[in-house]
């Protein structure tokens, strides 16, 4: 085995595999920071030796990086990674390549879907789902259909989000995916709670969460937790929600999932927040801070900051809240380097300093927030920033400029409304669009239902009738022994004898007269193309084997064919050899089960 030296010490690729492993394991607990000094260490190691043979494990080290870096919202910096990762396999060749090509090619659309620039995530979606095709793999596919769901799902598009969620749902129910089946149930509770349709949002997250119970996946058996928490909370069930929230905490500390101990602790303080219970929300979201600066998740920091801010804020405790958003601005600038959330924090800022009336520096950064916000597009900021500057501007007796962020401040808020409306009527045709579906698949059901109902109707009295020929083909028999017996010996019976013992044995007969023409419709009534289909088939069967056939398909047995065709049963037996060769049925198979295979039952 090749070894890697660095700083003296010689590691074999079985142990810088080692490395990558531990890496990943440390992803599915949240512990982020431990899983890029693995795999920066195992990369470094790789590129050091430069060993033919190591690409593969090269190209998976660069992935869990670049997943790990996703999982802390570090979109910028692992973006880049993501598309190394690509181009080395590009340049590389074999089956294990290319199916990390495909997820590479995945890996850089969640990049582009974080970072909002969803054109460029959608073409690498696209790009991946070729991919994993030219594979074969119907859960790589599943796995990139989904991400373009969830594309949809943040552009308020909650059909298209369905439509391509339920796309993924059936591929990973063809492979038998139970986590990725568990998965996209529970994202399909997230589309849900987007409409605020919240008791089905509530049944998908409580059947992903049975499905991820049953197969012991507790990161999965975690969230549905904390998803359902969530929904109660929408619903104003606080204590349930703080019950689930609690408890998906809990399951999170098992795990030694940091990341999720952070964002559930934070919801949980987000439940205070709406109980406007501050001083207990304040101590949640101290503690997410915490949590969240001991893994190095910097955008989550950030926001908790911003949080404690607000939370202070409304405490009264104005001094404070003003130091938390500004620390909160300057690990944006400084350490993430995304404007991202940056505006919302510099116009809090701006409305504290105007509240302490610094009216010269409440200005200078609503302004900047108001850039900032119409830079990224983001109206909702940049309506709260033209409010509060023209109510400073009309406390400082600035007429033109009061009236000026007044018009946009209107403007904005009517652009708002239009565009919540839109969304509004969006979800409700949506919903709409939903309840019509479910009530077609209703119809369809019971249409199906009924007609299976009535198929096996027919197939039961298909049965009865050759049951009933069965019976009468038997009574004839007995009966034309009975009579031979009489006839055969008129030396011990006078004739009025003989005339008295006939009249009695014609009573026993059936009023009704065999009819094996009415077998044969009705059976032509339950099953159309099968006589069709198999003399088609198997075109060397005899017309009396083409009818022994039929009989076998409604499971008489060989009694029963037997009186019916007024054969012997050992004949009968020595037909269903001849026909079973003819059919190529081996030995231990079924004859009954292929003829019902022929007839698609």
């Amino acid at each position: 085995m090749r070894g890697f030296c660095i700083l003296g010490e010689i590691m074999t690729t079985n142990e810088i595999e080692a490395l990558v492993l531990a890496a990943e394991e440390d992803i599915k607990r949240g512990g982020f920071v431990n899983a890029e000094r693995l795999t920066r260490e195992a990369i470094d190691l790789l590129e050091l030796g430069k060993s033919p043979g190591n690409e593969a494990l090269h190209i998976r080290a660069l992935l869990v990086m670049s997943e790990s870096l996703l999982g802390r919202h570090m979109a910028k910096e692992a973006l880049p990674i993501a598309e190394r990762a690509f181009l080395l396999t590009e340049c590389s060749a074999g089956s294990v390549i290319g199916d990390l090509g495909a997820k590479a090619l995945g890996r850089v659309g969640s990049a582009y879907g974080m970072l909002s620039q969803n054109a460029d995530a959608l073409k690498y979606y696209e790009r991946s789902i070729a991919r994993y095709e030219e594979l074969g793999k119907r859960a790589g596919v599943a796995y990139a259909i989904a991400g373009i769901a969830t594309l949809y799902l943040k552009d308020f598009q909650y059909a298209k989000s369905l439509e391509y969620y339920e796309k993924a749902l059936a591929l990973y129910e063809e492979v038998g995916d139970k986590t990725g089946i568990a998965y996209t149930i529970g994202v399909i509770g997230v589309t849900y709670r987007g409409i605020s349709e919240y008791a089905k949002s509530l049944s998908f997250y409580e059947q992903a969460l049975a499905l991820n119970e049953e197969i012991d996946y507790k990161p999965g058996v975690a969230k549905n937790t904390a998803d359902i928490g969530i929904v109660y909370a929408y619903l104003s069930e606080y204590a349930k929600a703080l019950e689930y929230l609690n408890k998906a905490v809990g399951l999170c500390e098992e795990l030694g999932d940091k990341n999720g101990v952070a964002r559930h602790t934070d919801n949980i303080g987000g439940v205070y927040r709406l109980l406007s219970q501050y001083a207990k929300a304040l101590e949640y979201c101290e503690m997410a801070l915490t949590l969240s600066e001991e893994i190095g998740d910097k955008w989550s920091v950030c926001f908790e900051l911003s949080n404690i801010g607000d939370i202070l804020h409304k405490l009264g405790r104005t001094q404070e809240a003003k130091e938390y958003f500004q620390r909160s601005l300057k690990m944006m600038r400084e350490e993430i380097k995304l404007d991202e959330g940056a505006s919302a924090t510099l116009i809090s800022i701006g409305s504290l300093l105007a509240e302490e009336e610094q009216f010269g520096e409440a200005i200078e950064k609503l302004e900047e927030g108001l850039a900032l916000a119409e830079k990224l597009g983001e109206r909702r900021e940049a309506s709260e920033a033209h409010k509060e500057l023209a109510t400073i501007y009309k406390k400082v007796g600035d007429s033109a400029n009061t009236l000026e962020h007044t018009e946009k401040y209107h403007a904005l808020k009517e652009e708002i409304f239009s565009d919540d409306t839109r969304k509004r009527v969006e979800a409700f045709n949506f919903r709409v669009a939903t309840a019509n579906k479910e009530r077609d698949l209703k119809l369809a059901r019971l249409e199906k239902e009924q007609a299976e109902a009535a198929l096996r109707l027919k197939e039961r009295d298909l049965a009865n009738t050759a049951s009933s020929l069965a019976a009468q083909t038997e009574l004839l028999g007995n009966f034309r022994a009975d009579l031979r017996k009489i006839v055969l010996r008129p030396d011990r019976y006078e004739p009025e004898d003989i005339i008295r013992q006939v009249k009695a044995k014609l009573k026993e007969l059936p009023c009704e007269m065999i009819d094996f023409s009415k077998f044969e419709g009705q059976f032509a009534t339950v099953h159309p193309e099968f006589r069709a289909k198999l003399e088609t088939t198997y075109p060397d069967l005899t017309p009396q084997e083409v009818k022994m056939c039929m009989l076998i398909h409604v499971n008489l047995k060989t009694p029963a064919v037997a009186r019916l065709m007024c054969l012997s049963e050992r004949t009968v037996e020595k037909h269903r050899e001849n026909i079973r060769k003819k059919l190529d049925v081996k030995k231990g198979e079924d004859l009954a089960e292929l003829l019902r295979k022929l007839d698609g039952k």
